[in-house]
C-alpha cells in the first residue's frame, strides 16, 4: 500500500472511532495496536512499551502536571473574582464595558493558569449574572466569555505549548515567550470588535446606569491583581533570563501560588486535596491522549509515510505560501470534528516536518498551532467552550451561543493572517532571550 492511502486510511479510522462517542485517547490506543498488529512482527510489539514510557516520562512533560495544580489552587482560592472585580470598573468606562472586562479578565487569568475550560467556565461565573442584570445581548456576552477563555492556550503558561515543544523538541522556554506579544494583540483585537460592534449596535450592550466608579478610584482597585503580576514575573521572567526551565519555573508558580492562598487565609486540606484531584484527571488526560497518539506515529513513521509527505510537500509544484495555507485548511476543518489539542497530537508529526522543510520558523509555527488549537476550541459542533457555555445557560439554544461566538472566531483568522504577515511579533522578544 502506498504512503497516501495509509495516511487517509489512518485520518479515516481516527475520526470515525472519535464520531462514534468513543473517548480519544481509547480511539488512538486502539486505532495504534491494530496498526502495529498489521504492520510489524509480534516480537516487536514490545518495543513499543517502552517508546511509549520514554514518550511520558519526558522532563518537559513534568510541567503539565505543575501547571495544572497552580491553576487549580489559584481558582479555588477566590483569585478569580477579585481579579474580575477589579478590572470592570476600569473597563467599564468604555463602550460595551462588561464585554471588555470578560475578556481581559480571560487573558489575566490565562497568564497563571493556561486552561481553556476553567478560565471560561470562572469568568462565565462571575460574567453572565451581571451581563443579564445589564441587559446585555446573551449571545455577544457568551461570545466574549469564550474569547477571553480561549487565549488560555496563547498567554504563557500554555499546556498546548508543552506538548508542541515536548513532540518538536523546540524550547518551551521560547515557545512561552513567543506567546506573550501575540496574546497581547489577540486581546486588543477581541475588545476592538466588542468596541466596534456596540458602538454600530448599542442596544447590545447598554450604558450601565447604576453609576461608575472614578478613573482614579478603579485604577487604584487595580492594585488586587498584584498576586497574578508576581506570578507572571516569577514564571515568565526566570524563564526569559534564562535562570530556570519552564519545569522548574512551573515549580516555583506552585509553591508562590500556596503562599498566595494562605495569605488570603484560603489554604485548607480541602482545597489541597481537590487541587490534586483535579490535577491528576487532567493530566492523565493529555498523557493518555499524547501516548495513544505515538502508538499511532510511530509504526507510520516507520513505514515512511512521514518521510514521503514530507518529500511531497517539498517538491509540489506550488509556493510554500498556498501549501501552508492548505495545512491551516485542514486544521480549521479538523477542528470541527475533534477538540485542538489533540487535533494537533496527533498531526503534528505529519505537519511539522512538512513546514520546517518549506522553511517556516518552528517557534512561530508554534504559535500558529496555538491560535489554531482556539479556533478548535470553539468550532461547531464539537467546540468545548460552547458546551461550557451551554452548561451554564441549558435555557440559551446552541445556535444562539455559536452566533455570538462566531465573529471572535473569526477575529482569530485575522490574528492568523497579521502573524503570517508580520511574523516577527512571534519571534521577536524570543530572540532577544539569553
Amino acid at each position: 500500500m502506498d504512503w497516501l492511502s495509509t495516511l487517509v486510511i489512518t485520518a479515516v479510522l481516527v475520526v470515525v472511532l472519535i464520531v462514534s462517542g468513543m473517548r480519544i485517547a481509547w480511539a488512538l490506543f486502539i486505532l495504534g495496536f491494530f496498526i502495529l498488529y498489521v504492520t510489524m512482527p509480534p516480537d516487536q510489539g514490545i518495543l513499543m512499551g517502552f517508546q511509549t514510557w520514554a514518550t511520558v516520562k519526558s522532563f518537559v512533560l513534568c510541567a503539565i502536571p505543575l501547571f495544572m495544580f497552580l491553576s487549580q489552587v489559584i481558582f479555588r482560592c477566590g483569585l478569580s473574582a477579585r481579579v474580575y472585580g477589579s478590572i470592570t470598573p476600569v473597563l467599564d468606562h468604555l463602550p460595551g464595558g462588561l464585554l471588555h472586562s470578560n475578556i481581559a479578565t480571560g487573558a489575566v487569568l490565562a497568564a497563571t493558569t493556561g486552561s481553556i475550560i476553567a478560565t471560561t467556565a470562572t469568568v462565565a461565573t462571575l460574567a453572565l449574572p451581571e451581563t443579564e442584570k445589564r441587559g446585555y445581548d446573551t449571545g455577544l456576552a457568551m461570545g466574549s466569555i469564550a474569547a477571553g477563555g480561549c487565549l488560555g492556550p496563547l498567554i504563557p503558561p500554555s499546556i498546548t505549548m508543552i506538548v508542541y515543544g515536548a513532540m518538536t523538541e523546540v524550547s518551551v522556554g521560547k515557545l512561552f515567550i513567543a506567546g506573550i506579544l501575540p496574546g497581547i494583540m489577540m486581546t486588543l483585537l477581541f475588545m476592538c470588535y466588542c468596541g466596534l460592534r456596540v458602538g454600530l449596535q448599542p442596544h447590545l450592550a447598554p450604558r450601565w446606569t447604576g453609576g461608575y466608579v472614578t478613573w482614579g478610584r478603579s485604577l487604584l482597585g487595580l492594585v488586587n491583581i498584584w498576586p497574578i503580576i508576581i506570578l507572571a514575573i516569577v514564571v515568565l521572567g526566570s524563564i526569559y533570563a534564562g535562570v530556570a526551565t519552564p519545569t522548574e519555573a512551573a515549580g516555583m508558580g506552585c509553591l508562590l501560588a500556596l503562599i498566595i492562598a494562605a495569605g488570603y487565609r484560603q489554604l485548607n486540606w480541602s482545597v489541597l486535596k481537590e487541587s490534586a484531584i483535579e490535577t491528576v484527571k487532567l493530566t492523565s488526560m493529555v498523557l493518555f491522549i499524547f501516548m495513544g497518539a505515538k502508538l499511532v506515529v510511530v509504526p507510520l513513521i516507520n513505514m515512511g509515510v512521514f518521510a514521503a509527505f514530507v518529500n511531497f510537500v517539498v517538491t509540489a509544484p506550488a509556493p510554500p505560501l498556498v501549501i501552508f495555507l492548505g495545512i491551516i485548511m485542514v486544521y480549521l476543518i479538523l477542528g470541527c470534528f475533534m477538540s485542538g489539542l489533540p487535533a494537533i497530537i496527533v498531526t503534528l508529526p505529519i505537519t511539522f516536518p512538512a513546514v520546517v522543510a518549506l522553511g517556516y520558523d518552528p517557534v512561530w509555527f508554534g504559535v500558529i498551532m496555538v491560535l489554531l488549537n482556539e479556533c478548535g476550541s470553539l468550532s461547531p459542533p464539537v467546540g468545548n467552550l460552547l458546551f461550557v457555555l451551554q452548561g451554564f445557560r441549558p435555557e440559551v439554544s446552541f445556535i444562539t451561543i455559536v452566533r455570538g461566538v462566531m465573529p471572535f472566531f473569526l477575529v482569530i483568522i485575522i490574528g492568523g493572517a497579521i502573524l503570517t504577515i508580520f511574523p516577527q511579533i512571534a519571534i521577536w522578544l524570543p530572540s532577544l532571550m539569553y
